[in-house]
């Protein structure tokens, strides 16, 4: 970035961090899946 690109890019990315399918991501509503699953009778 620099101060010929910085505003185009403020612009973009303020539009897309505040659509509501991204908001989660940032503010620590999304919680990721975890890292294994884990059957019925407890095995990885």
């Amino acid at each position: 970035l620099n101060q010929n690109n910085f505003l185009l890019w403020r612009t973009q990315m303020t539009g897309l961090i505040e659509s509501p399918d991204m908001t989660s991501f940032l503010d620590g509503e999304y919680q990721p899946p975890a890292k294994f699953l884990t059957t019925s009778d407890g095995s990885t």
